[in-house]
């Protein structure tokens, strides 16, 4: 099984353990996901320029660095690394078409809203076509 690299960033604990297993959930069943945790903006922006990922998501409004900031320093630096920013702010929903390779997911989400996200940014990778 191939080895998919996440880079993953939430601020509230709850939903940075609910969701990541949501992530880990939907790539399990194809390749062997390895996930980095991180609990803000900061904290992701590091991660991101010390190890590959063939994926990033982060929620936007955090501590040290919004996660919008953090992908525009990135791909300032020339890393194009898809992402998927999830945010519980509808104000933002339309803010971020300067980033390139993101798409947006709006809070509260479920497995299935999850999934069709990644999948339209990540059209090659498998995914369950549904998950029990």
């Amino acid at each position: 099984m191939t080895q998919f690299n996440i880079l993953f960033a939430e601020d509230k604990d709850n939903l940075r353990f609910m969701n990541s297993e949501l992530v880990l959930t939907l790539f399990r069943e194809s390749y062997l996901p390895v996930i980095d945790l991180c609990a803000d903006g900061g904290e992701f922006l590091e991660k991101a320029r010390r190890k590959k990922h063939n994926f990033y998501m982060t929620d936007d409004n955090m501590p040290r660095m919004n996660g919008s900031d953090a992908l525009r320093k990135l791909r300032e630096e020339g890393d194009y690394t898809p992402a998927l920013i999830v945010t519980g702010n509808d104000r933002n929903l339309g803010t971020y078409g300067d980033i390139s390779y993101v798409g947006v997911l709006p809070k509260p989400f479920g497995i299935d809203e999850l999934r069709i996200s990644i999948e339209k940014l990540l059209p090659k990778v498998r995914m369950p076509a549904k998950v029990a």
